[in-house]
């Protein structure tokens, strides 16, 4: 049997594509992972038995899930393991798609690996976002188990290998990228008319303010621009209060059913992340057929080709980041609109779940 293990389906939308590109490939499979109620048509049931409690009878509350997930995590993910083993035989596959307690799986994965015909795992991030010291420690003791690591680009392999130089380079490959293209046909609810109608341009940014998103750095640029007709729409749940009247802050919470809006009321996406494999807002970006402004890291350069798909900047540069920022500005609506379909053209020409379906079943296959 093959398993696919995400004890918080922390990567949701990567999961539901992935799940339904292997479904369609005919791959006999099972996930363990929970499966929010706002997730329409789902590839498989869930199963969740790794964090029963925090992910499973408080999942409908995520507040109250993530601050009980805290302090349970690491106990559920223990129990959840210790009694998954049992039931594992020597033919067994896992691919795990989410490291999610490494206190707990640095000492169980390297246990479980040698029982099991393969122990396999796709790396969005190398290493957790916060820096610290332990975490680094920890997983030198847990990627040495898996048979196998997919990583999102080249550029992240080769900085994968320079921090872990012990592990066997044929064993760590890099794993195409797919659209989100299958995932907001079914989900997404909103049209054109649902948009937010502003006068000035509107740039997005997503997600929370973390020092690995370039929030400072965004924020530095827009400072420098000449030019300030323009709108800095923010979907942050941050505790962060804006100071500039160019900001936006929208900080209610929003299901992918209606997280079109925020697209669907921006001209251009940016993305000036510091450090990252891979971007939600990216592909979300490309369904929406909205250009983007990326840091030049990662699959995001893979992805966007510079003045064609949108601009590439330097990481951690204002100054870079203000000269997109303003050629975006000074654009067309008309080219604006191609820049974005070149984008959305391109995440479904090149980049299918069809491919990423393919690359996985041919290393569960080897022998």
């Amino acid at each position: 049997m093959i398993y696919l293990i995400d004890p918080r389906n922390t990567t949701k939308l990567y999961n539901f594509e992935l799940l339904w590109a292997l479904k369609n490939l005919g791959l006999n499979y099972k996930f363990i992972g929970p499966m929010p109620s706002n997730i329409e048509n789902p590839p498989v049931r869930p199963c969740n038995s790794f964090m029963p409690f925090s992910r499973g009878l408080l999942g409908e509350m995520p507040k109250l899930a993530s601050f009980v997930g805290n302090i349970s995590q690491t106990p559920e993910i223990t129990s959840g393991w210790m009694n998954f083993k049992k039931v594992l035989k020597k033919e067994d596959i896992i691919h795990l798609l989410w490291v999610t307690s490494t206190s707990a799986e640095s000492i169980i994965l390297p246990k479980i690996s040698g029982s099991i015909r393969k122990l396999v795992h796709t790396a969005h991030n190398i290493l957790p976002h916060r820096d610290r010291e332990s975490d680094y420690q920890r997983f030198k003791k847990i990627y040495p188990s898996f048979a196998h690591i997919f990583l999102h680009s080249p550029q992240t392999r080769t900085e994968f290998l320079q921090l872990f130089p012990k592990i066997n380079h044929e064993n760590v490959s890099v794993i195409s990228v797919g659209n989100y293209e299958n995932f907001y046909k079914v989900h997404d609810k909103t049209t054109d008319a649902d948009k937010q109608k502003f006068n000035e341009r509107v740039f997005l940014f997503m997600g929370p303010i973390k020092s690995y998103k370039g929030f400072d750095v965004l924020c530095d640029a827009a400072k420098l621009l000449k030019n300030k007709n323009f709108k800095i729409l923010s979907h942050t749940n941050s505790l962060w209060t804006p100071e500039e009247s160019y900001f936006i802050k929208h900080s209610s919470p929003l299901p992918y059913q209606q997280l079109g809006i925020l697209y669907r009321s921006s001209d251009v996406v940016v993305i000036p992340y510091t450090k990252i494999s891979l971007a939600n807002s990216l592909l979300e970006a490309a369904y929406f057929a909205k250009p983007v402004i990326a840091s030049k890291i990662g699959a995001l350069q893979d992805i966007i080709r510079d003045g064609k798909e949108g601009f590439l900047v330097k990481p951690g540069s204002a100054n870079e980041l203000k000269e997109a920022m303003e050629k975006m500005l000074n654009m067309s609506e008309k080219k604006l609109k191609e820049m974005g379909e070149s984008l959305k053209q391109r995440s479904i020409e090149k980049f299918p779940w069809s491919r990423v379906a393919g690359q996985l079943a041919s290393v569960y296959e080897k022998r």
